[in-house]
């Protein structure tokens, strides 16, 4: 366990170091939005946005998280960087003043997995346990994978669907943990799982994981007959617990 404790906390700690290049990403395209009236400046601030409220919470900073979601749903909506009312412009600036101050804080101590300790089913070694992780943020794909590892999974991850769909061509996953939200687009996770499912001769259960919790969301997971749909920060006990049924073959029990 003293190999996994170390490891978790290196990506806090790499985490930590990116925090305030990430949160001056996020002003910059903050300002452009506002001085420029740049669509593509508004495209960028609610991608990072979005990335920050997934990543915030699992590195041990939850307000951040909270504040970010807030962002990230304000501008949700918002197609021409004009149309910002007063009203929005002065919330989003005292949000981010606020992201800038709890970045400063120390971070909480990031939550072990109880399920860990215990003993993995005896079938587990023998069925795939091959996941396949599309998470655009590179420090929380490499937190999902590594925890993974813990509960006995091989699970690769992949910035996009795109390199997703190479891997799937030389080896088919067990499951996929896909982002709803990817560089690709707002829903490019399910449009994905959904394209995947309809012409492949496989079919790939998905969970569907997203700082996004509103309907159309939801809906576009259903559309995807996706088998869950986590919210950030991921709670990783529920996460090993849905892959389990969905990669466990339940042995027929005796007459």
């Amino acid at each position: 366990m003293i190999n996994k404790h170390k490891k978790l906390r290196q990506l806090q700690d790499q985490y930590i170091a990116q925090l305030p290049s990430n949160i001056d990403a996020i002003n910059n395209a903050w300002l452009r939005t506002l001085n420029e009236n740049d669509t593509e400046a508004l495209d960028l601030l609610r991608q990072l946005a979005h990335n920050l409220t997934g990543s915030a919470g699992t590195f041990g900073f939850p307000d951040i998280s909270v504040e970010a979601r807030h962002i990230e749903s304000d501008l949700r909506q918002l197609v021409d960087p004009l149309n910002l009312t007063d009203l929005t412009k002065k919330t989003i600036a005292n949000r981010l003043q606020h992201i800038v101050a709890l970045a400063k804080r120390r971070p909480n101590k990031l939550k072990t997995n109880p399920l860990v300790e215990q003993e993995l089913d005896s079938n587990s070694s023998r069925l795939n346990r091959l996941i396949y992780v599309i998470e655009d943020d590179d420090l929380l794909a490499k937190e999902i994978v590594s925890q993974l590892s813990y509960f006995n999974y091989e699970a690769q991850a992949f910035p996009s669907t795109a390199a997703a769909l190479i891997a799937i061509r030389q080896r088919t996953p067990s499951a996929m943990i896909i982002d709803v939200q990817l560089t690709e687009g707002d829903l490019a996770g399910p449009g994905f799982a959904k394209l995947f499912n309809e012409f492949s001769n496989v079919r790939v259960p998905s969970i569907f994981i997203s700082s996004r919790d509103d309907w159309q969301a939801r809906l576009a997971a259903v559309q995807a007959n996706g088998s869950a749909y986590l919210t950030k920060p991921i709670d990783f006990n529920d996460l090993f617990e849905r892959l389990e049924q969905l990669t466990t073959k339940q042995t027929p029990e005796p007459f």
